[in-house]
């Protein structure tokens, strides 16, 4: 599961599992954490919908379809100014966001994704979506770049150039389908990163500021 049962900030090799998430709300942001359907840890049958699904990114139509319902309980939230982000799988899963669903995430900072499941370790894929040879077809859903035409957003690309988890290969496809449809987007090549992006300095400094610059008013970054 992902939404913790207590405020621990710091996960093992100074990675910040929560990505800063109190940092963020001194800046007057709101944090936002989702357990949705196939997230581990809630029970076999909850688990059972990521088989064969690893594109739906662990319930990412059930935290679009939980906005309606924060609204009415957070209604002094502004909901048209969501951002996501993610590491790894995370990665994907903020790509997938702003692919599949463009009219609810406006930011995204996605580093060293998985972008297309076929091109992954196949002992983690055939794990969650059964054996490739046979079952190409299966497969096909979980390429993020087959959506490329979809990104309306802010969208930065990150991977380290040293990851041997997820090679910078999986980003660089991702950014030629957006070249080809011919969108805009930001990318940040980390040359001495590995797959552990979110502990390097310089990537949780730009991720901050991606995110002042594209959601925050200019009187929210004291610029007036």
């Amino acid at each position: 599961r992902n939404v913790p049962s207590a405020f621990i900030w710091e996960y093992l090799n100074g990675w910040e599992i929560y990505g800063g998430l109190e940092a963020y709300a001194q800046l007057g942001f709101a944090g936002i954490i989702i357990d949705g359907l196939g997230t581990p840890g809630r029970g076999r049958a909850i688990h059972d919908v990521a088989y064969e699904n690893i594109h739906g990114c662990a319930g990412l139509k059930d935290h679009v379809t939980a906005i309606p319902q924060l609204k009415k309980l957070y209604p002094f939230l502004d909901f048209d100014r969501f951002g996501i982000w993610g590491n790894s799988g995370g990665g994907c899963a903020t790509a997938r966001g702003m692919l599949e669903f463009p009219k609810v995430y406006k930011v995204g900072v996605a580093s060293a994704g998985n972008h297309d499941q076929r091109m992954y370790n196949g002992f983690w894929s055939e794990r969650y979506y059964g054996l490739y040879a046979g079952h190409e077809d299966i497969y096909l859903p979980g390429d993020n770049t087959a959506l490329a035409a979809n990104l309306k957003g802010k969208l930065l690309i990150v991977c380290g150039l040293m990851d041997d988890n997820v090679p910078m290969a999986q980003s660089m496809r991702l950014v030629d389908a957006l070249i080809r449809e011919d969108k805009d987007f930001d990318m940040l090549v980390l040359p001495r990163a590995s797959h552990n992006v979110p502990t390097i300095p310089y990537f949780i400094r730009k991720k901050m500021e991606y995110f002042i610059e594209h959601l925050l008013t200019p009187a929210e970054r004291g610029e007036e």
